[in-house]
């Protein structure tokens, strides 16, 4: 919270430092309320997925079979979130990453000490890191990312990877999108056109 004299620089009366003290308060409600919601979206979509493989579990071709009930549960879900069903499949993937291999992430999330974009940034550089390292690669980029901004700590993420797992930056991202181009052949192959204005961009690992 600013203190007043704070708010109050260059501001022409008492009335105006008191509406921009409530202002600001407000605006802080609101943040917390969206992050909230934020990360209740990702938990139902991670959920969703975890029950896409457990409608499979058993089948004789289970890939196939866990396919098919992600496309079930996402075509259920995309009128709710006002997406394409594509959309949901991909974004109920990244749900489910997120929440199962970045926990230290989520609970920064929660706890407001990040924002979406630098869990979007740690998830985006952490699948370039082995799964090994990744604990030790969480722990350091998320105390980076406290109080800054998303978009001025994408190089020290990207030199936090790097430091991790020595090898440079392009040959893993290149082996990351050759891996995201053939997952994208087999998941969209079928069914109507993937929308690419509605959700997030995504970053399979």
């Amino acid at each position: 919270m600013h203190s007043n004299s704070e708010l109050g620089s260059g501001m022409g009366s008492d009335s105006d430092v008191d509406a921009l003290a409530q202002l600001v308060a407000d605006a802080e409600s609101v943040s917390d309320a969206a992050r909230l919601a934020q990360i209740r979206e990702v938990r139902v979509l991670a959920a969703a997925g975890v029950l896409a493989e457990r409608q499979a579990a058993g089948a004789s071709e289970q890939v196939k079979a866990r396919e098919m009930a992600l496309r079930g549960i996402a075509a259920e879900l995309a009128g709710v979130f006002v997406a394409t069903d594509r959309t949901l499949q991909r974004r109920i993937d990244e749900a489910r990453d997120l929440v199962e291999n970045y926990p230290v992430t989520m609970t920064a999330w929660e706890a407001g000490r990040i924002v979406r974009g630098h869990v979007r940034l740690i998830q985006e550089m952490g699948c370039l890191v082995p799964v090994a390292d990744r604990a030790e690669f969480e722990r350091v980029a998320v105390e980076r990312c406290e109080g800054e901004r998303p978009n001025r700590v994408r190089d020290a993420l990207r030199m936090i990877a790097e430091r991790i797992h020595p090898r440079t930056f392009t040959e893993r991202h290149e082996e990351a999108a050759a891996g995201r181009a053939g997952a994208g052949r087999a998941r969209w192959d079928v069914g109507p056109d993937r929308d690419l204005a509605d959700g997030d961009r995504g970053w399979d690992c």
